[in-house]
């Protein structure tokens, strides 16, 4: 396995307010090629790292920015944490948010007392366990020994994926050391409330300011929380980068167009931001509702009250409301439990044992368009009116191997989707569109990568007419490891230089053969965000800081082009990638293709422009 970082007692400090937050500092080092790759370029990395050079950085971890949702505060708009005056030691990974599965276990939601996902001890071997009381933020910086730029260090804030229900921002594919350590910018990733935690709604709360999309308002109120603080961890306020992928891309996308975060950021940075994003709307949230509410009716009466043990859920509701009591006499394992009960569990192997635990189908948890939410994608002028600062929209070539199920879509949940961008005409199915011999199957992924993200990119970038602010898109075409496809989210680790873990379920499953060309591939990456974050452009020259190291002998810079409205239809993607054959990086490619070309697609995993 490649050593990456240690952690040492050697403390850093910073101050909010009355209080001192004490962090730690990593030793960073340089990826080094594998052994097998007998490369001239593998040769040159590992003669140019020997031996390898430790580089400080600072961390802090689980810095509260918001109350704890909890109790009164449950299904309640995020509230700013102030820290008493004191001293306090952030070097211990944070809980991670409740997640919208529970896992493999068998558990049987009957009993009263539910082990559910609520008392998982050891998320995914981290050593932290599933909490409600999760509102916290994790902060890399360079060195204290540097001395920052004026203004301070550029800052990226980072809102993890997993489609609004897993996941976390501790996970090892974005945290930020090697950001902070090789080109000088601050990382925070902050977590956030998920799946029905963040998005469920009674009828009576919807009058709020956020309605449903409580989780909406815990990434804005931490991103407000970095632009009130990040001085004071060395960073500058005005050159602060909003970035995610996956849900996080879509966030990002909200953040864009959501007119009271405006001031807090100045470029941003979507990865495989999903464009079924926030279909969700009042009579959806009304549907939801109602199946959440049916289990928790059918149970009411042998449910124990999580806040009055000695009472149950049934007499809770007589005694306090409805609205009120689910709001503290569900204990987070049964909320988990009744968000299951409407969703067809998609990991694992969990049996609902009562009858009151109906099965709603697949639905998965968008936050909702309105109730302080305007992101809807719906037109081309809506979404350009919103584009007020540099951006970056990426997309995946194959977003869909990370999703066995994009396999299974009938004819008209394609023709379904192809009508949420307004496409009409012939059916996208028909045989006009696709290579002689094409399979089934190859229409669902290539459905699934076209209608999910990539033209979700697509749409976003035609619907700005002005090149003043017309964003920049890439596709990526090969991923965070040598051998892979360009999955959903593969740029995460490639932007963030953490390629020697997988990109997906964060689970190490030995030693990745990390060549000198993906160390190059990544290189660039990094320089590219990092270039956004300095400079408000992924193009722009290298910037230089006292101490910065060179990761590898001759870099190759990728240059993204700007994309505005083209009348033809066509889009000219920036491919970013490794060719398949030789040992060396392409320069970028702008490669014209038509929307619903298979063909050319094809051809760039066989390494050919079409």
């Amino acid at each position: 396995m490649v050593t990456t970082t240690t952690i040492t007692p050697t403390k850093t400090a910073a101050t909010i307010g009355s209080a001192t937050l004490n962090g730690r500092i990593w030793k960073v080092t340089p990826h080094l090629p594998w052994a097998g790759d007998t490369t001239a370029e593998a040769i040159a990395i590992r003669a140019m790292h020997s031996p390898p050079v430790e580089t400080d950085v600072q961390c802090w971890l689980g810095i509260r920015y918001a109350v704890p949702p909890i109790g009164d505060n449950r299904w309640k708009d995020a509230q700013a944490y102030t820290y008493a005056a004191g001293t306090y030691e952030m070097n211990t990974w944070p809980d991670v948010p409740i997640q919208n599965w529970v896992g493999s276990e068998s558990d049987e939601v009957g009993r009263a007392e539910w082990p559910g996902s609520g008392g998982i001890a050891n998320w995914r071997g981290y050593g932290v366990k599933e909490s409600e009381d999760c509102l916290t933020l994790n902060i890399w910086a360079p060195s204290a020994d540097l001395t920052p730029p004026t203004g301070g260090w550029p800052v990226i804030f980072m809102v993890h994926g997993g489609g609004w229900g897993v996941n976390s921002a501790i996970q090892y594919r974005q945290r930020g050391h090697r950001l902070a350590a090789y080109k000088g910018c601050i990382v925070i990733c902050p977590e956030y409330r998920m799946s029905d935690f963040g998005y469920f709604s009674h009828p009576s709360w919807s009058t709020g300011v956020s309605g449903p999309n409580f989780a909406f308002t815990d990434t804005k109120l931490a991103l407000k929380w970095v632009y009130d603080n990040v001085a004071s961890f060395g960073g500058n306020k005005n050159k602060l980068l909003v970035s995610g992928t996956s849900a996080g891309g879509a966030n990002t996308l909200m953040f864009m167009e959501s007119d009271d975060v405006q001031s807090y950021f100045s470029s941003a940075w979507a990865m495989s931001g999903g464009g079924n994003a926030s279909r969700m709307d009042a009579t959806g949230r009304a549907a939801r509702y109602e199946r959440f509410m049916k289990a928790v009716r059918g149970s009411a009466s042998w449910l124990r009250d999580y806040s009055r043990p000695g009472r149950s859920v049934a007499a809770a509701i007589l005694a306090d409301g409805e609205a009120n009591a689910i709001r503290t006499a569900l204990s987070p394992e049964h909320i988990t439990a009744f968000s299951m009960a409407r969703r067809r569990v998609s990991k694992g192997s969990i049996q609902l044992q009562k009858p009151e635990f109906v099965q709603g189908g697949n639905e998965n948890v968008y936050p909702f368009i309105g109730n302080g939410l305007t992101y809807t994608g719906s037109t081309n002028a809506a979404i350009a009116g919103k584009f007020r600062k540099p951006i970056v929209i990426a997309a995946a070539l194959d977003e869909h191997s990370n999703f066995p199920g994009s396999q299974n879509y009938s004819d008209a949940q394609i023709n379904s989707m192809a009508g949420w961008f307004g496409l009409t005409g012939p059916d996208w199915l028909a045989a006009a569109w696709w290579p002689p011999g094409t399979t089934r199957a190859v229409k669902n992924r290539k459905a699934y990568d076209h209608f999910i993200f990539q033209y979700h990119a697509w749409r976003q970038a035609y619907a700005v007419v002005d090149t003043a602010s017309a964003p920049y898109c890439y596709l990526l075409l090969n991923g965070w490891s040598e051998f892979s496809l360009s999955a959903h989210s593969s740029d995460v680790p490639l932007c963030f230089g953490n390629i020697e873990w997988s990109t997906w379920n964060d689970v190490v499953s030995g030693e990745v053969r990390v060549t000198a060309r993906l160390i190059r591939h990544s290189e660039s990456c990094m320089q590219m965000i990092a270039n956004m974050a300095w400079k408000n452009s992924p193009n722009t020259a290298d910037f230089t800081f006292t101490g910065k190291p060179e990761l590898v002998p001759t870099p190759t810079r990728y240059t993204i082009n700007t994309q505005k409205n083209n009348p033809t239809d066509k889009m000219k993607w920036n491919v970013l990638g490794t060719k398949v054959t030789g040992s060396t990086i392409t320069a970028p490619n702008s490669v014209s293709y038509t929307d619903f070309d298979a063909a050319a697609f094809e051809s760039y995993k066989a390494g050919s422009e079409p």
